[in-house]
């Protein structure tokens, strides 16, 4: 069965993800990472399909987490705006 969050719940959650997006370390190890895999990509030889579309991969899925904290800070902010209505109410 599925719980449905609370909109508190969704508002922490979106804290959260915002502390976490905005954490100089976390974005430096994103950043730090993120220029590992682009180098690795830019400078494999032609013969290195595999190594070339791992690290795709791995640039895909590093580009997922962040859009999902992206996410769920839009999401927070939403769920902030619908409570400050409802109290204005």
């Amino acid at each position: 069965m599925f719980n449905k969050v609370s909109k508190e719940d969704r508002i922490i959650r979106g804290s959260e993800a915002d502390k976490l997006l905005n954490n100089s370390l976390f974005s430096g190890a994103v950043l730090a990472v993120k220029a590992s895999i682009i180098f690795t990509i830019e400078n494999s030889r032609w013969r290195e399909r595999g190594l070339r579309e791992e690290s795709y991969r791995q640039l895909k899925s590093l580009n997922s987490v962040i859009s999902i904290l992206e996410k769920e800070v839009q999401t927070g902010n939403l769920a902030r705006q619908q409570l400050n209505r409802e109290s204005k109410d």
